[in-house]
């Protein structure tokens, strides 16, 4: 009685045995699907980045028209100054001295604050061009089935890839192609 139900199980646990050795000796074997991209070059070419650096652009010249006039004020005050000077009671002078101080105040002031604006804008127009073709690369690389796709760049991440394994041209044309449709 007890072989007649050990010898199915003796058998389906072999089968089992079987199918597990063989699924591990193929899993093990597969070779990982590999690629790398030109960081930078990919960067630089998404018109994602372009427009970004576009929209700043415009932000930078707003900016420093705001500053010219500033700095056109303060020179004609100088100049205002200059020329009075001499003619000017104490009381005048001092005053005009006073409104050269607060002027130039002004501008050094206004110029800081563009300075951190600027940097604080770049830094998150950047931001965002690295999450939108983080996002494009992740969907690619998973609908493509890549295990693994790395960045190279000027620092040395990847010391040599043959071009079989560069799928840059590739990732710029689907990004691309994915922001034009996203606006």
């Amino acid at each position: 009685m007890k072989s007649r139900f050990l010898l199915p199980f003796l058998t389906t646990i072999t089968v089992l045995s079987w199918i597990v050795i063989i699924w591990l000796i193929f899993s093990v074997n597969k070779q990982p699907k590999i690629a790398y991209v030109k960081s930078i070059y990919l960067v630089e070419n998404y018109n994602g980045t372009k427009e970004a650096y576009q929209v700043l652009q415009k932000k930078v010249v707003g900016w420093q028209s705001n500053l010219d006039s500033l700095k056109h004020t303060y020179e004609i005050t100088i100049d205002r100054y200059n020329q009075e000077k001499s003619t000017l009671r104490k009381e005048a002078l001092n005053s005009l001295e006073q409104e050269l101080m607060l002027k130039r105040q002004n501008l050094e002031n206004y110029q800081a604050i563009v300075q951190q604006k600027q940097l604080e804008e770049d830094k998150k127009l950047t931001e965002g061009v690295y999450a939108q073709i983080d996002s494009y690369l992740k969907t690619y690389a998973k609908e493509k089935g890549y295990d693994l796709v790395i960045g190279a760049n000027a620092e040395g991440t990847v010391l040599y890839g043959s071009n079989s394994f560069d799928i840059t041209e590739e990732i710029l044309a689907i990004i691309n192609q994915k922001y034009s449709g996203n606006k």
